[in-house]
This record gives C-alpha cells, structure tokens and sequence, in this order.
C-alpha cells in the first residue's frame, strides 16, 4: 500500500488539482493486486468448463463464435442445475497456479502467485523473501524521494540510508537466493538516478558520487550477512539455453492480463496527452535522425518477427510494450514516478521473456526459473498497474463517453475475474478436507484423530495414535533431541513426527536435502535413508544401538507406518 501510495502521491505535487491522481487508491489496488487476487487462471476455468458442459456428445468444442455460443448455453446449463462444472475440488486453488501449458513429457512451469502461498501457509523461502522484497522497492523510492527537493544531504543521513539499503537488500540473498541480483540492481539503479535527477547532469563528479554510493549499498549489502556467504556452498550456479517448449500466448495473458490491460491503456492515454501537447513541427527536429529512427523501427518488426516465428509467441506483446515504454520513458516532462513505473513495466517484460529463453541448469525443467521470476514480475507490475489505474481514473472525465465506459467495463471485469480466485480457492481449500467429520479448529493436527483409514502399502492406518504421541512429544519432550522414524517416498506420511513437533530426525524431506546439499555432493542424503531402513529391518542390538549413537538419536518411533512399511520384511 505505501509504495503505491507514494509513487502517485509522492511525484504529482505539480498536477491540477482536477487530473490529480488518487494516492489511496493507487495504494489499495496495489495491495489488492499484489497479496490478495489472483490471476485469470479461474476465469479462464469457468469459461472452459461452461464450454465443455455446453457442447452436446460427439461434437467437438469450438473456438471463437462456435465455442462462446457452447459456453453459453453451458452457463444456462450451470444456472439451470442441468449440469455442474466438471473440475473436482482440489482444481480450483491449484489449476490457476500451474497456468503454462507444459510439452509432452515436461514438468509445467509453476504461477504462483502470493495468495496461493499463503493459502497454503506454505513457508516456503519465495514467501518468507517477499516482505523483503518489497522493502527493497520501498527503501529505492525513498531514496529518489529524498533528493526530488535538489538538496544535498549530509555524510551521517546518507551512511545510515546505504546502511538501512544494504540491510534490506542483503537479507534477499540468504533467504532467497534468486531474488537478489534483481533487487540489487534495481537498489543501485535508484541511487544512481537519484544523482543524476538531483543535479540534471551527469558529470565526472556526479558519476564519482553514484559510484561511491552504488559500492557502498552493495558492500553493506554482502557484508552484513559475510558469516553466511562465508559458509554458504551455491549449488545451482550456471544457467543454460532453454530447449523445450515455450509460453503460449493465452497462457501469458491468463497470468498477466490484467496488469498489461490497466498498464497498456494508461500508456495510450499518456501517448495521446503526449500528441495533443506536441506542435507538428516539432517534428522538424527528428529529420536528421530519420534514417536512424526508420532502420531501428524496422529492425525492431523483423526481430520481432522473426523470433514469433520461432515460437516465442509473447515477444508480440513483450517488444512492441516495451519499445512502447522506453519511448514514454524518454520523454522530458514525464514526472519521476511515471519514469519509475515505465521502469518498473518494462523490467517486468524483460524477466518474462528471459525465462522463454534461459533456464537455471540443475531446474526441473524450467518450473523454479519461471516461478521464481514470475513472482518478481507479479510484484513490479502489481506496483505498474495500481500507479497507472490511478493516472488513468482521474484522467476519465476527459475521455470521449464511449471509450470512458468501455475502460470501467473492461476493467470491472477483470478485477473480478482476478478476485473469483482468493474467493472459489479458499472455499474450496477449507472445504477439501481429510473427513469431513473433523472440526474446524486452529488445530492444524486435530484431522489425524478423525481419519481412520490412510492407505500405505495396502494397510489401513488409523492416525489416531500418531496424534496422541506427537501431542505428547510436543507437551513433554525438551531441547531438540533426535528422532528417528520411517522415511518414505514424498507426499506421503512420512517424517510426519519431525514435522509436527520441529524436533530433528535422521532425515527429512529427502528431495530438499538432495537439493540443498548439490555443491556438496548430496553429502550421505542417500545413505542415511539406508541406514533407516537397516536400522529398522535389523535383528542385530549391536546394529541397532551403532545407528543410534552413530546419529545420537534419543527417540525411536514405531508406529502404524512403520509397521506397514517394515514388519513384514
């Protein structure tokens, strides 16, 4: 909300006061897009669940006028209780984060987006990180807020502004490592414009300054956190040319549309203030550039051209909004926080199409590359596009009456669209329950006494008793000692023990401490899951007490899942 509010309220002290944008609302949309809605993804469900409903037996669904008369008459059907949508409960809060057609035989390329992570309470590195990250936004605008009275500061202010920078800014880097090098380089960018803005040059000293500054952010940056980085192992460290398949044109729009519809029309609407200002023979002076400008417009088409006919479909979108915004950038009475929202939009563009074309080696396929910087664009254009409803509101009462009430209608219906999300997914999830039998509790564990039956190996295991030990444990239990239990494949009922009472156990959850242990080798992940399964599977007390000092392991579980896993064998 703040960093909203100030990108309007902050750079528009000089327009009227009847084009003066409303800095509330610019706020509340921004944390309305950023933290609560979603993307169209559930829209684009309803739709083709009412197509599919509405298209008899034996006939194939249709496109364009044929496919909106079958979702029609589907949606009649739906009305009418003729028929219901054909998706089970668990689709509506996970379909729309999974909204990039995957090629045959790859893993999709995960959209989340930050109401999905806290729906799930998923604490998770990419939901600790976006407080942060948003910070580091906050704390560059105020920073090129700080210089917009052409003032020079003093040597304490700005120590302890590079100081509060590089806090903000180095915490990214060991909570989620793939947010930092954007957010780095968006920190030094601002104290470098904030420079050259103050003093509308850039000259040997002004360049010596921002540079003196830029080394300073960075350097607080890495060495506040220095005992981290120091015994940190990267394990992911190169990144290679992506071969697979790339983003469909109607995937792109279900996850972005409404930021590219709200940013694009406040983008035309700034182009044609920008037309009614200028005199014709202004351009005069582009004749001797003529030639050039031709040849970079024309370069521009083919390029764009040629790779949509390779198959990056979004550079339709990505290079023309882009070259778009670069332009409205350039302009030299545009306020400083339209500038830094054009930046914002077209940073934006540029992280969506470096995922069509690279992908971090060691991904599975390109899923964490393109979940981890769709989140970073989530959040730039979620900034863009409130700024810019905000602008293009207050511009309404000079828009021609048919067009104004296009605009309204057309954004009505996507804010909306984007809202059925946080309410159909949250229903849903509450709803999507173990037994339907448990109450509604803050307990997150009360389920395991009501659920009876937990298929494992063709056993039936009542959870009952895992839920008694585990609350015993957590009432009794002191420190932080060992526990060993069963390790099983994941997303199953394994490690159930250590992760409801915190205590650690011999192993976790394998695949992330295979993961988190790549620039050591795996570091003996593998082999203790094959010393659990000895030491359970043993007949031998000497084995048995070898494992248990080997790991200092002070609590042995024995329950219905380790039975049905290894008292048979």
């Amino acid at each position: 909300y703040s960093v909203g509010y100030h990108l309007v309220r902050s750079f528009s002290r000089n327009v009227s006061l009847r084009a003066k944008a409303n800095p509330k609302l610019a706020g509340l949309i921004a944390a309305l897009l950023l933290v609560v809605f979603g993307n169209l993804g559930t829209a684009r469900m309803f739709y083709d669940g009412f197509k599919q409903i509405g298209t008899p037996a034996g006939v194939q669904e249709g496109n364009f006028i044929v496919g909106a008369g079958q979702t029609a008459k589907g949606f009649v059907n739906y009305l009418t209780f003729k028929s219901p949508l054909p998706y089970p409960m668990d689709q509506w809060y996970w379909n729309p984060s999974r909204m990039i057609t995957p090629g045959e035989g790859e893993p999709g390329p995960i959209t989340e987006f930050p109401f999905f992570t806290f729906l799930y309470a998923d604490l998770h590195a990419h939901m600790i990180s976006r407080s942060l990250t948003i910070l580091s936004l906050a704390w560059g605008l105020s920073w090129i807020l700080s210089v917009t009275q052409r003032r020079r500061r003093g040597k304490i202010d700005i120590a302890l502004a590079l100081f509060v920078g590089g806090l903000a800014l180095g915490a990214l880097r060991p909570i989620n490592t793939w947010d930092f090098p954007v957010y780095w380089v968006l920190g030094v960018l601002a104290v470098i414009f904030a420079v050259w803005w103050r003093d509308q040059e850039f000259d040997l000293p002004q360049i010596g300054e921002a540079a003196l500054y830029a080394i300073l952010l960075l350097a607080f940056s890495q060495f506040l956190y220095q005992p981290y980085h120091q015994w940190y192992g990267q394990g992911y460290m190169s990144a290679q040319v992506w071969k697979g398949s790339l983003t469909p044109m109607i995937d792109y729009l279900t996850v972005h549309g409404v930021f590219l519809f709200l940013i694009a029309s406040w983008m035309a609407w700034e182009t044609r203030e920008w037309m009614a200002q200028t005199p014709i023979s202004e351009l005069n002076r582009l004749r001797p550039v003529a030639m050039w400008i031709a040849s970079a417009a024309f370069l521009i088409v083919a390029v764009t051209a040629w790779l949509a006919g390779v198959g990056y479909q979004i550079v339709l979108i990505v290079i023309p909004l882009g070259v778009w915004a670069l332009i409205l950038l350039l302009r030299q009475d545009l306020s400083i926080g339209k500038r830094i929202v054009l930046f914002f939009v077209g940073t934006g563009l540029v992280l969506t199409f470096v995922v069509e074309v690279v992908v971090l080696k060691g991904d599975i396929g390109r899923m964490n590359t393109v979940f981890k910087f769709y989140l970073q664009v989530w959040e730039l254009f979620s900034l863009a596009a409130a700024a810019a409803l905000a602008w293009t509101y207050a511009s309404l009462p000079k828009w021609d009456r048919v067009w104004r009430w296009c605009w309204l209608t057309a954004t009505v219906l996507l804010i909306f669209s984007a809202a059925l999300y946080p309410l159909t997914a949250s229903i849903s999830k509450v709803r999507d329950r173990m037994t339907v039998t448990a109450p509604r509790t803050l307990d997150g564990m009360l389920y395991m006494d009501y659920v009876t039956n937990l298929f494992e190996l063709g056993e039936q295991i009542p959870l009952g008793d895992d839920y008694q030990a585990i609350r015993w444990m957590q009432d009794n239990v002191e420190g932080s000692p060992v526990i060993v239990e069963a390790n099983i494949p994941e997303y199953r009922w394994g490690s159930r023990y250590s992760i409801y009472t915190g205590l650690p156990g011999v192993l976790g959850w394998r695949w992330h401490q295979t993961q988190q242990r790549v620039a050591a080798e795996n570091n003996g992940v593998d082999e203790r899951l094959f010393q659990i399964t000895s030491f359970y599977l043993t007949r031998t007390i000497a084995e048995a007490q070898e494992f248990l000092a080997e790991y200092d392991v002070k609590y042995v579980v024995v329950g219905g899942l380790e039975r049905a896993y290894y008292a048979q064998v």
